[in-house]
């Protein structure tokens, strides 16, 4: 009875999920992927190569698009394994070590259990019975100004002409620091070297006439006193008079002057915190009035967080849609030839970002990638204005075709050559590790990107 059972109902299921196949396109419309000839259900992403429906394996067992209908974004994750794999505010929607999944975002406010920050993205917390954001930490302070201090110096051994009181050093209204000590110093000991000289003099002066008085008629005696008393005379004169003749050589020897140190003049720069703003954020290295929105640029389709380049960018972006359009689709070989038909446009997933927006990507990457070095290859900190996307001069993009966007799992070489040849005729220049970000006309002070003298792939494209 139980055999009868199974060729009744068994056979025309097995018989159903056993679908013969050749090409992943044989596949396409239950969205299985081809494995061993059969239509079957995916269990990593690597069985989704060259699936029509996405590179990805998601959580139904079907291949499906990334993020953005197959787009990526900077810092993105494809797979996952844990929730931990995933950027913030997204999960991997299973546990399971030996499945690749694809994270998927959790919107603040999504359901979830009383247990569930499993239900929730990475650093959401299940409060309420819905997904919520922690809280955001406040802004560090500015370090406090350190004032002037003056440090005076001490004499090991105390010399009565050098006034301590003098030897002080001051910071003037402009930030100069006048050090006077060593002015002080060659003053005071000057003035000890004649006070010590003068009375030297007298008391050789005192000994030759008490010799004198002494000598008794001894005409050498007398000789040698008048003598010694000649000396002292003479070098009491010298010692006194070089004052004046200092004077009359050159002033300045008298007149000595402190060490003047030229202060600094200090510009603060306040940096974004790590984790805080987002795309709408003041904080901006651009001249935000003088953005302009893009959405309403012919054959672009306007998709970023913030829709806004500067007017010029903007132009050339117009430009190089009205090239893709009457530009032909190479086609994906080998998974599908040639369509026929132009491009009908380009899709522009990021466009300008804020300074505080960037690090937040920034400080994704770093969770990522495990370091700001290895971070920095993929994603510009916004800790400064050196990041393309903060002038409002670069956009991410991505060809369309019949009105759907072609994602990474469709650009073959082909396609990719195509998207740059199109950005290159109006006037843009490929990042040459990612064949979807280009630059057009840089300011100064900004990180412009080379032009790529290979095409994407081909050796110079690795970060």
């Amino acid at each position: 009875m139980s055999a009868v059972l199974f060729m009744i109902i068994g056979f025309p299921l097995a018989s159903q999920a056993l679908v013969k196949c050749t090409q992943p396109s044989d596949c396409s419309s239950n969205g299985l992927t081809c494995m061993s000839g059969i239509c079957d259900k995916c269990v990593t992403s690597n069985d989704c190569n060259g699936a029509v429906t996405g590179p990805h394996c998601l959580e139904t067992g079907q291949c499906g698009p990334g993020p953005g209908g197959g787009g990526e974004t900077a810092g993105a994750t494809d797979t996952c394994k844990s929730t931990s794999d995933c950027q913030d505010g997204q999960r991997c929607p299973t546990e399971k070590s030996s499945t690749d999944i694809f994270c998927v975002s959790v919107q603040i406010g999504t359901n979830c259990t009383v247990n569930g920050d499993k239900d929730c993205g990475k650093g959401q917390t299940c409060t309420g019975g819905a997904c919520a954001a922690p809280a955001t930490p406040s802004a560090p302070s500015a370090p406090a100004t350190v004032p002037f201090s003056a440090i005076n110096p001490t004499l090991m051994i105390p010399i009565p002409t050098i006034d301590l009181g003098a030897m002080v050093a001051t910071q003037a209204k402009n930030g100069d620091i006048s050090i006077p000590y060593i002015a002080v110093y060659i003053a005071g000991f000057y003035k000890f070297g004649v006070a010590a000289a003068a009375v030297l003099a007298v008391i050789m002066i005192m000994v030759s006439g008490f010799r004198w008085l002494a000598a008794a008629g001894n005409a050498g005696t007398i000789g040698e006193a008048k003598r010694s008393i000649t000396s002292a005379v003479i070098g009491l004169i010298l010692a006194v008079g070089s004052y004046t003749a200092l004077q009359v050589i050159n002033p300045d020897l008298l007149n000595l002057k402190s060490i003047v140190i030229k202060g600094v003049a200090t510009n603060g720069l306040s940096l974004p915190s790590g984790d805080q703003g987002s795309d709408t954020s003041t904080s901006a290295c651009a001249d935000e009035s003088s953005l302009v929105n893009i959405s309403d640029t012919p054959n672009v389709t306007a998709a970023a967080p913030d829709n806004r380049l500067t007017s010029d960018t903007k132009g050339a972006l117009a430009q190089a849609g009205a090239i893709a359009v009457t530009t032909a689709d190479p086609g994906n070989p080998p998974n599908s030839p040639p369509s026929g038909s132009n491009f009908s446009g380009l899709k522009v997933f990021s466009a300008y970002r804020s300074q505080a927006y960037q690090q937040q990507l920034f400080s994704q990457a770093v969770a990522q990638y495990g370091s700001p070095d290895a971070a920095s290859k993929h994603v510009a900190s916004g800790a400064t204005c050196q990041g393309a996307h903060l002038t409002g001069h670069a956009v991410d993009i991505h060809l369309m075709l019949g009105g759907s966007e072609l994602g990474s799992g469709d650009m073959s070489q082909a396609r990719i050559d195509a998207l740059e040849s199109i950005m290159n005729q109006a006037g843009w220049v490929r990042y040459c590790p990612e064949w979807w970000h280009f630059e057009f006309n840089l300011p100064m002070g900004a990180k412009r990107a080379k032009p790529c003298d290979k095409p994407y792939g081909s050796g110079n494209s690795a970060f």
